[in-house]
């Protein structure tokens, strides 16, 4: 098994590890949102990969199911099966508890902050996903446009990231405060995991359909980033952000720039796609930016650290 499949399997590991103690010291209800991200993520990849039409994965140390499932997959790239990486599942709980965490430190309104994850979500997917196409993490059945990445993948994660993020907390707003009882900051992630399958694959067959008409998939995804990003900048132009620095999260996402970084320089798929190293500058950029916003710098904080 190469180098980079182990390292990015356990680096996911240690990170889960911190990420589960900061979520314990904010309360149950961080952790539900993590835990509730992860099972969610897991749902749209086992089913998307179970239906053989756009990706699989190459196998790792472990895959979940952790038995064959279903038929053989068309490609000898398809190692994984039918299955889904445990890291890929957690990396999507801590893609969402990140980014959730940083934004409801903004005073915003709450609607805003789902776009706002949204668009701190996809930001480590524009080099992350050309980069594991090339190393063989994954595997498209039919490549797009960005380094070989379809355009659709973009929107999907967008979707997937604003959608369970908008749920959560309009639930958190619309549900009475007597419902569920103490249990209510645990249930209703849940709630918003078992719903959000039904926005992200809605979401994806309206884009299907525009396509269909002929709307070229690259206005789609410029106009929902576009969408998404207009509401974000009218209010990171009005709002300072005030909260104490939360190291661990700029960290990790800053961190994970970097990783793929020297993901691209180690493995050498820098010499095969030379402007990926402009995408991974950029994104390191934004995720600095983004996932800085909302803190007061040169305050002390022990929290997060």
């Amino acid at each position: 098994m190469p180098w980079y499949f182990l390292s990015t399997e356990f680096i996911i590991y240690g990170c889960t590890v911190l990420i589960i103690a900061h979520a314990w010291r904010r309360g149950r209800g961080a952790v539900a949102t993590f835990t509730a991200a992860s099972l969610f993520g897991f749902t749209l990849e086992f089913l998307s990969v179970r239906a053989g039409t756009d990706y699989c994965y190459g196998k790792f140390l472990i895959m979940v199911p952790p038995w064959e499932v279903g038929a053989k997959m068309p490609l000898a790239a398809c190692t994984g099966g039918e299955a889904v990486p445990l890291w890929i599942i957690l990396g999507w709980g801590i893609t969402v508890y990140v980014a959730m965490a940083t934004s409801s430190l903004l005073p915003i309104p709450w609607w805003v902050r789902p776009l706002l994850d949204g668009l701190l979500a996809v930001n480590i997917d524009w080099i992350m996903d050309p980069l594991a196409g090339h190393l063989g993490f994954w595997t498209w059945f039919h490549p797009g446009p960005w380094f070989g990445i379809p355009l659709d993948n973009y929107f999907g994660w967008i979707m997937t990231v604003a959608g369970f993020s908008f749920l959560v907390r309009w639930l958190q707003h619309k549900v009475p405060a007597s419902w569920f009882g103490k249990w209510r900051e645990v249930v209703l992630p849940f709630i918003a995991g078992a719903l959000g399958p039904l926005v992200v694959f809605g979401s994806i067959s309206l884009y299907q359909a525009a396509v269909a008409r002929g709307v070229e998939e690259w206005m789609l995804v410029a106009g929902t980033v576009l969408a998404a990003q207009l509401p974000v900048l009218y209010w990171a132009l009005r709002v300072r952000g005030e909260a104490p620095p939360q190291r661990l999260l700029v960290g990790v996402s800053v961190f994970f720039q970097l990783l793929y970084s020297g993901m691209l320089w180690g493995s050498g798929v820098f010499s095969q796609v030379p402007a990926l190293a402009i995408v991974a500058q950029a994104t390191l950029c934004l995720a600095v930016l983004g996932y800085s916003w909302p803190y007061r710098w040169g305050s002390s904080s022990t929290e997060g650290a």
